[in-house]
């Protein structure tokens, strides 16, 4: 079982359609895979896998009633389950780090945990990345991004949490100019990059008809979505022919 922290210092970056999509095609390649859903104040990744939950992350972790047999949800798509968000008005720091670690180690019969934390620098995102050990970073081309990428490689160091690489999303132009480019975020960050993913009006689409667009292989965004699940399980997955998987949930 691998648990890894997404995360991202900025908002609006992509992070949860990317968690989404790594998830689907995980599971689709043979990896009992969960999500969680930690941004408990947006929910974006429940909404996505259209989950009506009556339970959710921090029912489990504020209460001694609620199991947690009782918020692992089915997505419909096998071998993919989530652990969902429910809408909160009021936003509260994700606490707890003995109750994460016991979560995190009942769910040993997954082969990958994938979480999508909440953007920014905030104490829920230290929380997790320390009890799950490993990250993500998912960050756009833009100077405020990358700076908050580098604040958030500074926490992983400062905790003791393994970078399992970065992703530059939204990218508009040449990609090949940014390939260039890759050598010096390398060194800059001290983290590899595992992902250039080009802006595509497929993708915004998708995530606003709540799809999973990981079944689309002459999209380019999708291809770089298999080349990072790649990079995170250290095998070859080949997206297939053709075809858009949509979710209805």
């Amino acid at each position: 079982m691998k648990a890894i922290s997404w995360v991202s210092g900025k908002g609006g970056t992509g992070k949860t359609t990317i968690v989404g999509n790594i998830g689907y095609i995980l599971s689709k390649s043979g990896f009992k895979t969960i999500l969680v859903d930690a941004d408990h104040g947006l929910s974006c990744l429940t909404r996505l896998f259209k989950i009506n939950a009556r339970v959710d992350l921090i029912d489990l972790l504020k209460s001694n009633y609620v199991d947690l047999k009782d918020i692992v949800y089915p997505t419909g798509i096998e071998n993919l389950f989530i652990i969902p968000s429910k809408d909160r008005i009021k936003v509260s720091e994700v606490r707890g780090v003995s109750r994460l670690k016991g979560m995190f180690n009942s769910l040993d019969s997954f082969d990958y945990i994938l979480i999508d934390a909440p953007a920014g620098l905030g104490e829920t995102i230290v929380n997790l990345m320390a009890v799950t050990g490993y990250y993500v970073i998912v960050a756009q081309p833009t100077p405020w991004s990358i700076d908050a990428a580098l604040k958030l490689k500074l926490i992983g160091d400062k905790i003791g949490a393994k970078p399992e690489g970065f992703i530059l999303n939204d990218i508009e132009g040449k990609i090949s100019m940014f390939k260039e480019a890759v050598p010096k975020f390398e060194r800059l960050l001290g983290v590899r990059c595992i992902g250039l993913i080009p802006h595509d009006k497929k993708v915004k689409l998708s995530s606003i008809k709540l799809e999973i667009i990981a079944g689309n292989s002459t999209n380019r965004a999708v291809r770089e979505f298999y080349k990072i699940a790649s990079a995170i399980a250290g095998l070859k997955f080949e997206p297939p022919k053709r075809g858009l998987l949509p979710f209805f949930g």
